[in-house]
């Protein structure tokens, strides 16, 4: 994948390694092989100090694991009853807690005080019921659930409005369990309404369109919170802070492994060095390897090369000894996850063949690989990504579900296959195809991108579009990647059947959720049945209307989406359109957690005179 990102933490000598890797186009991600339980261990004891984190597991009655953050990480603290503050408060997993304390010389967190309560203050932003509500706290928490009860309201007599200013002391596991809700004054004027006015009930309906966001410690999503995470995100991909997060309360998420069995660096030089490459290379017998059509000798293994040198070897996913090495490695690393995502699966033998300029593919080297000694064609190819998936379970022998990465796009049909040859092949994705690093927007790929999701979305399996950029927040080139990626999946969203992980942030530790991604659209007056064209208004312009439209869960109602893939601006005919709309949708600011937003009533929409730009996108509002 081009934009999978994962740290690797190495301790060498006194020295701290962090070594970062990214996805296709250079060496590909690096997998920690301790997944959720690694530790960092200072080398000598330290003085006092105090670290804030969440518990991760309980070893026994006096330890606990937690994860401080950067740059401790998982810590293991040893405690007694004693220590507890308040006096009489227990431990649980994915408690936030406080830790004063010094190492000793195993790298083991003496604690002094194990602070067991927090208090955090923010703005009420809804109503939940009379004894729940949410509201914003800010980095690093973000939006969290108060559990409450109206006797530990102060002042006494105060009530919970939305857009008060409250601090709440209590037990944050998931949810915030209340022990005092202390508030304030309200974070903006609430006009009252006339005595005589009858309150109109607001309909309430989803959060956010489903998502996928990137939820790792050390790494992006490593400062939200896990009600957050439930909040934003339909599925978290990440080490262990991503099943940590799901499945902390009850389940909103669903937990994502990632891993690539197809293509593996050599250890050779030692730079190439990435786990678990270097563990499946070192074990393999040399009928796990694809090999040059006619041979099946190391000499004729099918490989490539990074820019930087590294050897990437091609692996066979019908050796029973890899599937067996990979179910292993799955049920002792990942066990716990809900989904799994393949990386570098396509379902074209030419693609799969990694090859590079600077050498490899087939023979004679370096040349594109059009059959294999293992597998003969495109058909093979789906095959034995068929029989690798099926030998994949967990420890209880339940079987495991994938995602496979990529789409082609030109040969629909073949993508398809895999998800009829196999029932553990749930979805695809298709990564860069609209929007890229290197290439902001890509318009010759929406109709094509439109017409998969068409047949997926007919086949009752998930079309993932991933989107990828590391423009500034809120600039113009980042603000037109999101406008067209909500664009796309707004003309193809089907609920059940469309995820979008729109990867447009440069790096930081946030989830890349985005405002504009808690606008859900339902009640389609239009839908594709074969394909792209069932959209379109003009050529190369499509459009979507919904009659019934929510944003954060609160209906707004009529929406639409425009999307045009020429070279050239135009104006938005009122005959595109079967409804009236008021506003164009606006976005600012970053992601949702940094306080970006998407205004549906602010800027104004005038039919035939408000512009679409060039491969560019339009989202209306009533």
């Amino acid at each position: 994948m081009y934009s999978r990102l994962t740290l690797f933490y190495a301790a060498t000598g006194t020295a701290l390694i962090l070594l970062m890797v990214a996805g296709c186009s250079s060496p590909k991600s690096v997998t920690n092989a301790l997944q959720g339980v690694q530790i960092r261990q200072p080398l000598v004891a330290s003085t006092s100090l105090t670290l804030n984190g969440i518990v991760a597991s309980i070893v026994s009655p006096t330890q606990f694991i937690y994860q401080s953050g950067y740059p401790h990480g998982h810590v293991p603290v040893l405690y007694s009853s004693s220590t507890l503050v308040p006096a009489g408060s227990s431990i649980s997993v994915g408690q936030v807690v406080s830790v004063t304390g010094s190492f000793n010389a195993q790298g083991q967190l003496i604690a002094n005080a194990v602070t067991t309560t927090v208090n955090l203050s923010g703005s009420v932003s809804s109503i939940i019921s009379p004894t729940e509500f949410i509201y914003q706290t800010g980095n690093p928490h973000g939006h969290v659930s108060v559990v409450y009860s109206a006797s530990m309201v102060s002042p006494s007599g105060a009530r919970i409005r939305v857009g008060e200013m409250v601090t709440v002391t209590g037990t944050l596991t998931g949810q915030l369990v209340a022990n005092s809700v202390s508030v304030g004054p309200l974070a903006s004027p609430t006009p009252t309404a006339s005595p005589s006015a009858s309150p109109t009930p607001v309909p309430t309906g989803p959060y956010h369109v489903a998502t996928w966001a990137l939820d790792s410690y050390w790494a992006q999503g490593e400062n939200a919170s896990a009600t957050s995470v439930n909040q934003l995100v339909s599925y978290a991909e990440g080490n262990g802070k991503s099943p940590a997060d799901c499945h902390s309360g009850s389940q909103s998420c669903k937990a994502v492994f990632y891993l690539d069995p197809n293509h593996s660096y050599d250890d050779t030089p030692s730079s190439c060095m990435s786990h678990p490459d270097g563990d499946v290379v070192a074990a393999a017998s040399e009928d796990w390897f694809v090999h040059d059509a006619g041979y099946t000798d190391s000499a004729h293994r099918v490989h490539g090369k990074s820019s930087s040198g590294c050897v990437i070897w091609e692996f066979n996913p019908n050796a029973t000894g890899v599937q067996s090495w990979w179910r292993s490695y799955l049920r002792g690393n990942a066990d716990t996850y809900d989904e799994y995502i393949v990386d570098n699966d396509p379902m074209e033998l030419l693609n799969e063949s990694y090859f590079s300029p600077s050498g490899g593919g087939c023979l004679p080297w370096p040349t594109y690989c059009y059959t294999t000694q293992e597998i003969a064609n495109d058909a093979a190819e789906v095959q034995a990504h068929a029989n690798f998936v099926n030998a994949m379970s967990h420890s209880d022998g339940s079987p495991m579900y994938f995602f496979y990465q990529q789409a082609s796009l030109d040969n629909v049909s073949l993508d398809l296959s895999a998800l009829t040859t196999t029932n553990r092949f749930i979805g695809v994705t298709c990564e860069g195809c609209i929007a890229t690093t290197a290439i902001p927007v890509r318009p010759t790929m929406y109709a094509k991108v439109l017409n998969e999701m068409a047949a997926v979305n007919a086949m009752s399996k998930i079309f993932m579009l991933i989107s990828d950029g590391e423009s500034s927040a809120g600039s113009s080139t980042q603000i037109l990647q999101r406008l067209v990626t909500t664009g796309v999946i707004w003309l193809g969203y089907s609920e059940g059947h469309t995820i979008v992980e729109p990867n447009l942030e440069a790096m930081n530790d946030n989830l890349a959720v985005w405002p504009e991604d808690l606008i859900y659209p339902s009640g389609p007056i239009q839908s594709m049945v074969s394909g792209a064209n069932d959209l379109e208004v003009a050529p190369g312009v499509w459009r979507r209307e919904f009659t019934t439209c929510y944003q954060a869960g609160r209906f707004f109602g009529r929406c639409a989406a425009i999307v045009n893939s020429t070279g050239s601006a135009l104006p938005i005919q009122a005959a595109w359109l079967s409804k009236t709309y008021g506003h164009v949708v606006t976005l600012s600011g970053g992601d949702a957690l940094s306080g970006g937003t998407a205004s549906v009533g602010t800027s104004t929409f005038v039919p035939n005179v408000t512009t679409i730009g060039a491969s560019a996108a339009v989202l209306l509002a009533q």
